[in-house]
């Protein structure tokens, strides 16, 4: 008697986004759990787990890998390539900005394209990060402190003298508004303070009394008036 035919399944690409002011965590197939933060991408295929295990990412995501030492972990964020075996680790890589790699525990290899074969490639131990700068260089590498890095997951909002313009795109993408800053004090006045799952109302008002300004939210839209 003739045999079946085996049945094949197409490969297709399965994309992950949050929008801003949204975060979500994702269980790829392989076990491994993948915190995605605000206006964040990835993406991987959905043969994912069969032989190599390959996320693409565009944001802030925080991956706590499942170990399987026969299927390498790699995390592809613009030019960077992550590898891991069971890793918890931070990648903030929105679009243009720099790409900070800050790792929990185990160990990574980071590798960028480079014609010098020695100098793209960097091993982060527990407890380090390091930044790659726009010319596809590692510019920086040290200890970090996880609960700055990692505030993001804990729906920790922190504030280290910041000034409006640093200020004003975390809050954008924090709570997904549009904010008009229509105050003529000088924005260059450092503010700090931490807050902890709040809400959008309660941060300005905070933050009027000390800089000494007023708000207005209306839906997604939020004013700021002398």
């Amino acid at each position: 008697a003739d045999q079946p035919e085996p049945k094949t399944s197409e490969i297709t690409t399965v994309q992950k986004q949050t929008l801003p002011g949204q975060k979500s965590s994702i269980t790829p197939r392989d076990g491994t759990v993948v915190w995605l933060n605000s206006g964040s991408v990835i993406s991987y295929q959905s043969d994912f787990n069969d032989s190599l295990r390959i996320i693409h990412l565009t944001g802030q995501a925080f991956f706590e890998v499942f170990k399987d030492e026969t299927k390498p972990f790699i995390v592809r964020c613009m030019d960077l390539e992550i590898e891991a075996l069971g890793t918890s680790f931070d990648v903030n890589g929105y679009e243009n900005s720099l790409i900070q790699v800050s790792l929990v525990s185990g160990s990574v290899k980071l590798t960028l394209p480079s014609e010098e074969e020695q100098s793209n490639k960097l091993i982060l131990s527990s407890g380090e990060y390091s930044v790659i700068g726009s010319n596809n260089k590692f510019i920086e590498k040290g200890n970090f402190n996880p609960y700055e890095v990692l505030a993001w997951k804990e729906g920790r909002l922190i504030f280290d003298n910041d000034t409006f313009d640093e200020i004003l795109p975390k809050l954008e993408l924090w709570y997904g508004v549009k904010v008009s800053n229509e105050l003529t004090f000088n924005k260059q006045k450092p503010y700090s303070s931490t807050f902890v799952k709040e809400n959008l109302d309660n941060i300005l008002m905070n933050m009027g009394e000390v800089l000494n300004f007023s708000y207005e939210i209306k839906g997604n839209d939020v004013t700021l008036k002398n």
